[in-house]
């Protein structure tokens, strides 16, 4: 029983570590486009591309080993999955149209811009940022496949793996958020199976993330994210190895009580920050919060505390 404890906690502190780079990433991503700072351009462009590297990827190996532990036992869990589908689906349609009609409203003070047909298209076509819930809408859904479970994980994973390098060299298609769906099924599987021990993460996956995370800085100029083959070795490296380490470092993670409250809220989080990002950029550069390191750092503390609060 003690060990489970420890298992969720665990899995507590690198959702938090997850959610909080993806708050920063929105973060200077927001910087960069507004170009508020515009002498500090290359170095929000190089943590951009640095933490969307990987961040992503992370979290969904993170959905897919919950989901494994919690969805996938002995027999796949239905009634569960169906429950959790709908509870995701109902987050997703309340957010994107808060969102939309957030960008509608406030048009000229956002970085994206929708249309107003875009609100009848989400069944189809999410709004940013909740393409992820969509994308693992659809990722419950076919992994409650009782026929999908019945293959060899091996073959599986091999044939995910193969989709995933395809969907990196393609252009990002929104319609269905195909492109994410087919890159992200790989690290969601992966995921599932080391929740269910049949990939056995161990002191060599820290070399694999050491030299991934070495290739997130020597091509970061050139945007990893298009360097097919690349982005997927980074994205799969750095996340096996920040598993390996955080499930690895009991003594550490009982301690990281902040980033333990931030994974059990990050959905809270997730949902709510691009609002909460936006704003204090503007509400911060309005009072002329001008030092760029601690404006950046205000704005992530409170993006992050407010959904925790409300």
């Amino acid at each position: 029983m003690a060990e489970k404890k420890e298992r969720v906690v665990f899995i507590d502190v690198l959702k938090g570590f997850a959610i909080i780079c993806v708050v920063l990433g929105h973060i200077v991503d927001g910087y960069y486009k507004s170009n508020l700072y515009p002498e500090q351009n290359n170095f929000f462009w190089m943590l951009f591309v640095i933490i969307y590297s990987f961040h992503m990827s992370l979290f969904f190996m993170l959905s897919g080993y919950l989901y494994g532990m919690v969805y996938i036992k002995e027999s796949i869990q239905h009634f569960k999955i169906s429950r959790q589908i709908k509870r995701l689906a109902y987050v997703y349609c309340v957010w994107c149209f808060l969102m939309w009609g957030f960008k509608i409203l406030f048009k000229n003070w956002v970085n994206n811009e929708v249309q107003v047909i875009d609100i009848v298209l989400i069944p189809i076509k999410a709004i940013e940022p909740y393409w992820y819930l969509y994308v693992l809408i659809i990722l419950y859904a076919v992994f409650s496949s009782e026929q999908i479970q019945k293959i060899k994980w091996k073959k599986v994973l091999a044939f995910l793996g193969i989709i995933s390098m395809t969907a990196s060299w393609m252009p990002i298609v929104h319609w269905f958020e195909i492109t994410r769906l087919l890159y992200f099924s790989f690290f969601f599987f992966f995921g599932q199976c080391v929740a269910q021990k049949r990939i056995i993460l161990n002191i060599r996956t820290i070399a694999f993330g050491i030299i991934a995370g070495c290739l997130s800085f020597v091509f970061y100029p050139m945007q990893i994210d298009k360097i097919g083959g690349i982005s997927l070795i980074c994205a799969l490296g750095v996340s096996v190895a920040l598993f390996w380490i955080f499930q690895n470092s009991k003594k550490y993670v009982k301690k990281s009580k902040i980033l333990q409250v931030c994974g059990k809220y990050s959905l809270e989080i997730y949902v709510m920050h691009c609002f909460l990002t936006a704003f204090f950029r503007v509400a911060l550069h309005r009072i002329q919060l001008s030092f760029m390191p601690l404006n950046i750092l205000v704005n992530l503390i409170l993006s992050v505390a407010v959904p925790m609060l409300v």
